[in-house]
């Protein structure tokens, strides 16, 4: 009698679950065809702008912009290169409520939740670059998984709102405009992939890594001989402010212009940002949210053989890619040069 009892038990629990994901699913389905609903991906809701300030301390940036942030509702949290305004002012209905879940559903989709400025040295001397990245509430309910379908005048209103609040905290720093704040989704697609290849006359690799390499704002890695040819953009990169990091071999036996190369390298980057490893062939470059995989090493022969290799910026083969650099640099066989 007990054992039918669980078997009707379990049964009603199935059917309820069936009817609930089949109810889910229909609801999701009918949202679908509604015209007003939209499902924005993060950049959609992501609004990034690009400014030139004159060069000073971060503790003078915070003390310009902590006033205003504040008022707002937003506290400053600053970290190296990096000033993050987070939004800690919340309703009065929502502080009563004790679960952050139910907390985010009483906020306002389109209120700005968190700008973070991220700070390097701009090419014009004296000065420094920002980019400003503001996401809204919105994207931390669909972080949390709580909402992903959301009103069109939403995705419109966090657009707007976290675009001028950009703007208000650039007009405190007195900043120069170098891209108006725009939805991260108006100014690069979603996933871009490129086949690019060298001939002995054509270097289209070397063309494509030159112009990642100069638009970087945060950090290059590379895995693969580096010579001359590379070297001094990759200087100007790290004067600029970005972190470049470097997995290659060691250049014993090799012939003296490698030797010469590999020593201006360690003179450059410091002993701190090479590692040698003797296992690993691996050869590709990683340029902020930017890859290009293929059989080339960064040099200036390449130019002169067939080479090919894939440019792409898939979130997810980056983000791969990221941790395999990792896991080589970390390798037990990954030495820091003598």
């Amino acid at each position: 009698m007990a054992e039918i009892s669980l078997l009707f038990i379990s049964l009603i629990l199935i059917v309820s679950i069936i009817v609930f994901y089949y109810g889910k699913s229909k609801g999701v389905l009918e949202a679908y065809k509604r015209p007003d609903i939209f499902y924005p991906s993060v950049l959609d809701i992501t609004v990034i702008g690009r400014y030139r300030i004159r060069e000073q301390s971060t503790h003078e940036i915070v003390e310009k912009i902590e006033k205003l942030a504040n008022t707002y509702g937003f506290t400053v949290l600053v970290f190296p290169n990096v000033i993050k305004v987070q939004r800690i002012i919340e309703p009065p209905e929502a502080k009563k409520k004790k679960n952050i879940f139910e907390k985010l559903e009483l906020l306002r989709n389109g209120y700005p939740e968190e700008l973070t400025l991220f700070l390097s040295k701009s090419t014009k001397k004296g000065f420094l670059e920002v980019e400003a990245k503001c996401l809204p509430v919105m994207y931390r309910k669909m972080a949390q998984g709580i909402q992903y379908a959301f009103p069109k005048s939403s995705v419109e209103d966090a657009q707007i709102f976290c675009k001028e609040f950009i703007e208000s905290i650039m007009r405190v720093l007195d900043a120069e405009v170098l891209m108006k704040p725009c939805a991260e989704s108006s100014i690069r697609p979603i996933v871009s992939y490129e086949f690019l290849y060298n001939t002995p006359s054509q270097d289209n690799i070397n063309v494509k890594a030159h112009e990642l390499i100069a638009s970087s704002m945060k950090q290059i890695l590379i895995a693969g001989w580096v010579d001359r040819e590379f070297i001094g953009d990759l200087e100007n990169a790290q004067n600029r402010g970005v972190n470049v990091k470097i997995i290659t071999k060691s250049p014993e036996g090799s012939d003296r212009t490698i030797r010469e190369d590999f020593k201006r390298l360690i003179k450059t980057f410091g002993k701190e940002n090479v590692r040698l490893n003797p296992r690993f062939h691996d050869r590709f470059l990683i340029c902020d949210n930017r890859c290009i995989i293929g059989s080339m090493y960064y040099t200036s022969s390449s130019k002169t053989r067939f080479e090919s290799a894939i440019y792409t910026e898939d979130e997810k083969i980056v983000n791969a890619l990221l941790s395999h650099f990792e896991r080589i640099w970390n390798d037990k066989d990954s030495k820091i040069p003598k």
